[in-house]
């Protein structure tokens, strides 16, 4: 349906610029002239930037869907996650935003940020822009799998496609700063 959508949409416009090299070529298919323009993050605004009274073990900021599964996941087994973001049942947020003009010092002060994406994003190959601007500030991202993820950043974006994969990568990777680090700056440099 949301090809459908878009695609009724973007007939009435000269040409249509998406984030997504899937639904630009099912697009293209349909005779839409449609254009993939990566996501990116703008390195004025996020880049490294410690702060003291914003560190975590483990972060996620973002709103609270019936999709999350990745913090109620580790808060069910004793991790805790440092969550910032409207939504979310009491007690569970430090705060209903992580104020955006600041969001870097939020990702440059977590050992970990969680990246938990969407079906709808994933079954196009919708990179989230947390990626991108977690990176630029030398954050160590852990997400769910993505094809598009892994074609971008290797293996510096450890990512998980089960439940026990999830949990190995965050137990294993805050126990090993050192590698943490190493894969944070591989990550930065291709961003």
């Amino acid at each position: 349906a949301y090809l459908e959508t878009v695609a009724e949409s973007a007939r009435q416009a000269d040409a249509l610029a998406t984030a997504s090299q899937k639904l630009a070529e099912q697009l293209r298919a349909k005779g839409i002239p449609a254009h993939y323009i990566p996501q990116f993050t703008d390195t004025a605004r996020f880049y490294p930037d410690f702060e003291e009274s914003l560190k975590s073990d483990v972060l996620f900021v973002g709103a609270n869907t019936f999709y999350r599964t990745a913090v109620p996941f580790l808060q069910q087994r004793g991790i805790a996650v440092d969550v910032y973001g409207p939504k979310w049942p009491i007690g569970t947020a430090k705060a209903n935003y992580a104020d955006n003009r600041i969001l870097r010092k939020y990702y440059s002060s977590a050992k970990i940020v969680l990246n938990d994406t969407r079906e709808g994003m994933k079954r196009f190959g919708f990179i989230s822009n947390r990626i991108f601007d977690a990176t630029a500030c030398k954050a160590f991202v852990i997400s769910d799998y993505m094809p598009e993820i892994e074609e971008i950043y290797g293996d510096s974006v450890p990512m998980y496609r089960n439940a026990r994969e999830f949990k190995q990568l965050i137990e294993y990777y805050l126990a090993h700063p050192e590698e943490r680090r190493k894969k944070a700056e591989q990550a930065y440099q291709i961003t």
